[in-house]
């Protein structure tokens, strides 16, 4: 992209307003900019001091990301062919900064030329008052300020101004398109009618050979004029109509992550605030490093937070000016304001949500402990009175004592409360379980893509009546994963595309060199490699948020679908070859492991009859057992177990403890098998003796994950990123493990989903050990971008 030097409209009016003869040279050139876009069909449609640029070549117009061409032939006030807006639909959602939109952008109408005018109005507004043109204390009183009032006479805030240019502006902020400025041209005509009559500078930049006393003698005898004649240009038309209890309707728009970034999260990587104002998202760089953003949602400004690298899971404050976050040293909390951060409590992850009470109250469903409690000025961590299982999306009710949550291993919305006492059910859901949110007396959830508002009564803590669509095409994710954010206030954020971070497939040999296995980016959910490497299994999320396996052919990259109940995940070939095994919802609330043949495609085939969730690991050597991770009850919660395809009961395995045991891989010879264990506070990677000992022996020493095995070789992740390899022999004694080492790096390697990880891994291995096939991070192109709806309740009247 073009370099240019400058600084910012944006950032010139926070030093102070613009003087009136150096704002109409840049007003000039402004429109002057828009009238030639305008001219070959191109309409902005985020016009913002931030997209203006002041040079010392003169004022540049920038950022044409969200322009829309009008069809060839159209007049100023014909429909957009890319523009006419289809409400709460990602094609048609309406773009731009709210704080800057016309009134029929705000309704979801036709955008022309006209629309351009008017965001420019309200610039010109900014520049030479220092003062927004609309102002409002809630998103519903912005919009009904727009919509309804009119702005500020500019001769109160600024007297210097002249009566001229005061007309020229007031006519740009005019509600009805049809009322202002129809061409850019003529509005560059009269600013430099303006400027030639008053004998002030003409539309170029200023050059040093023209006496700055000449120009500002001429506005000044025109200033005087003004005030000689005391007109008064612009009165306020009736009564203020900001009340946003008065009625109008739902306004859609959208928000694009910053320049270089990408959302980035498995759980909801965006919150709206309580009030409305500001959208915190999470995003990733160029380098993978995920951080937190602001964006006001009045004006557009956006700002990154220093010291939430690695951050996760955003949440709010009751009163917006703290938001909450998980990263690797546990949950912290950011002040909007200045972004200070500070931690609330270490050693505790989520991938679940959290939410924060009016009294004060953190709670979230902990990877250690269940549903916890914290206070948000710190404190112990405390375990809730909530039965354990895949919980997920706590949301406070307005008493910050009651709170309702996603039970995904009961299909049901439950109620609990911080004073104990058993919760119960308030709602059933269907297989597919989705996250909930909480906003105006409603419940919020998602089924079949459909994103629902069902009213509550929080005194009774029951339903009121039945549920009403909201919006449709949010993507229902695994497991009650669904990219959706309720604010108090009245504002939706939603996204329609399934969460989880896209990534590419490549080829590595031992010595880091790679090449392209499967380069189109997806967002994958397992895969696994067949034991001659000449077929690939693999779950991909679909669009609207389902997976299913596929297995693709490395010769000639034909794809076979295997499944198509948009609920199969974390594939493991058979050593035959002939079966796969993976985890699945159907028919069940929580995932159990299944296994199908590859050959004929024949039906599922349940493995166990565990009634909590159960995660595929390894197939035994022979292929008459399979290794599975499995939630149990607190205090142990993912433990190690083995279960016989011909039936029986299942067996956990000598090592468990009472800490996470996961990724239990039995090696080819079958008398040893890796695993993962959090039992030091971090995950590393031991082995034991298969299928039963005594003994057992740690193989990554500062941190490590995802063991693979090839022959006699133990390969694993370290937390640096570094491929490790280790060589285990079997023994009487026990497994002997050598040093491992480090054979490359990867910087690129892609996120695993914490919900999944207890199996899934972001790279497999070939049987001789030669070659790697890694999931690399890639750029999503055809990721939209977050759709904002302000005044949702006015849905509920369609």
């Amino acid at each position: 992209m073009e370099y240019i030097q400058g600084e910012t409209l944006d950032d010139r009016i926070r030093r102070g307003r613009v003087p009136v003869v150096d704002a109409v040279v840049a007003m000039t050139q402004v429109v002057d900019a828009l009238d030639r876009a305008h001219r070959r069909g191109i309409v902005h449609r985020d016009l913002k001091p931030g997209n203006i640029m002041w040079t010392k070549s003169g004022v540049k117009l920038l950022d044409f990301g969200l322009a829309a061409r009008r069809s060839r032939g159209a007049a100023a006030g014909d429909d957009l062919t890319a523009v006419k807006s289809r409400m709460l639909t990602a094609e048609g959602a309406i773009v731009g900064t709210l704080q800057y939109m016309a009134p029929e952008q705000l309704q979801g109408l036709a955008v022309d030329a006209r629309t351009d005018i008017f965001a420019f109005g309200a610039v010109a507004y900014e520049m030479l008052t220092g003062m927004h043109a609309f102002e409002g204390k809630s998103q519903a009183a912005l919009i009904g300020a727009i919509l309804r009032d009119e702005p500020t006479q500019m001769a109160e805030l600024a007297p210097e101004i002249p009566v001229p240019l005061a007309r020229t502006l007031s006519r740009c902020l005019a509600k009805e398109p049809d009322e202002r400025w129809q061409t850019a041209s003529d509005l560059l005509f009269q600013l430099r009618s303006l400027t030639t009559w008053s004998g002030a500078v003409a539309a170029g930049p200023p050059t040093p050979k023209r006496s700055p006393w000449i120009e500002r003698s001429a506005w000044i005898g025109l200033i005087a004029a003004t005030v000689v004649a005391g007109v008064v240009w612009f009165s306020r038309s009736g009564p203020s109509l900001a009340d946003e209890a008065k009625p109008f309707p739902p306004v859609v728009f959208s928000v694009t992550p910053a320049r270089g970034a990408s959302l980035a999260d498995f759980s909801t990587p965006f919150a709206a605030s309580p009030d409305g104002r500001t959208l915190a998202y999470v995003a990733a760089g160029g380098d993978g490093v995920r951080q937190l953003w602001l964006r006001s949602l009045d004006s557009g400004g956006e700002r990154l937070l220093p010291g939430t690298e690695g951050a996760n899971t955003p949440f709010w404050s009751p009163d917006s000016q703290w938001i909450g976050f998980f990263a690797a040293n546990g949950l912290n909390k950011a002040r909007a304001s200045t972004g200070v951060t500070q931690t609330i409590a270490s050693d505790v992850a989520t991938s679940g949500g959290a939410s924060w009470g009016a009294r004060d109250d953190i709670v979230f469903p902990g990877l250690r402990l269940g549903m916890s409690r914290v206070s948000a000025n710190g404190g112990p961590v405390s375990r809730l009175a909530v039965e354990f299982g895949h919980l997920h999306s706590p949301q406070f009710l307005t008493d910050g004592r009651h709170f309702i949550y996603s039970a995904t291993s009961r299909s049901a919305i439950e109620v609990a409360s911080l004073d104990g006492g058993q919760p119960r059910t308030v709602m059933a859901l269907n297989v597919g379980t989705s996250p909930v949110g909480f906003g105006r007396g409603h419940v919020f959830f998602v089924q079949d893509n459909v994103l629902f508002a069902r009213p509550f009564d929080e005194r009774r803590l029951e339903f009121t009546s039945d549920a009403r669509r909201i919006v449709t095409g949010v993507p229902a994710g695994i497991p009650a994963r669904s990219p959706f954010s309720v604010s108090a206030s009245g504002v939706l954020a939603y996204w329609t595309s399934p969460l989880g971070a896209p990534a590419v497939l490549s080829w590595f040999e031992r010595d880091g060199r790679s090449s392209a296995a499967v380069s189109g980016p997806a967002r994958y959910r397992g895969f696994a490699l067949s034991p001659d490497s000449e077929r690939l299994a693999f779950a991909r999320i679909a669009r609207l948020g389902g997976v299913d396996l596929w297995v693709r052919s490395l010769r000639d990259n034909t794809e076979m679908q295997m499944t198509s109940n948009g609920a199969a995940f974390l594939p493991l070939w058979s050593p035959d070859g002939l079966r796969l095994a993976f985890s699945g919802f159907a028919f069940s609330p929580s995932p159990k492991v299944r296994v199908k043949s590859v050959r004929d495609n024949r039906e599922e085939t349940l493995i166990g009859d565990s009634p909590r969730a159960t995660f595929a690991t390894s197939w035994t050597p022979g292929g008459r057992a399979i290794v599975f991770v499995r939630n149990a009850d607190l205090p142990s919660h993912s433990d190690v177990w083995l279960q016989r395809v011909a039936g029986g009961p299942a067996e956990r395995l000598w090592f468990n403890t009472q800490s996470n045991e996961m990724q239990g891989k039995v090696s080819p010879d079958g008398r040893s098998i890796a695993y993962t264990t959090d039992e030091s506070g971090s995950a590393e990677v031991w082995v034991a003796g298969y299928p039963s000992g005594t003994v057992k022996r740690p193989v990554s020493t500062v941190g490590g994950d995802f063991p693979q095995w090839a022959g006699d070789e133990l390969f694993f992740v370290s937390p640096d990123r570094q491929l490790m390899a280790a060589r285990v022999t079997a023994g009487d004694g026990g497994p002997r493990v050598e040093a491992a080492r480090a054979l490359f790096r990867i910087p690129t390697l892609a996120s695993s989903d914490p919900a999944l990880i207890a199996s899934s891994s972001p790279f497999v291995v070939t049987a001789d050990g030669r070659r790697f096939l890694i999931a690399e991070r890639a750029h999503d192109p055809d990721a939209p971008p977050i759709t904002v709806v302000v005044n949702w309740p006015a849905l509920l009247k369609r």
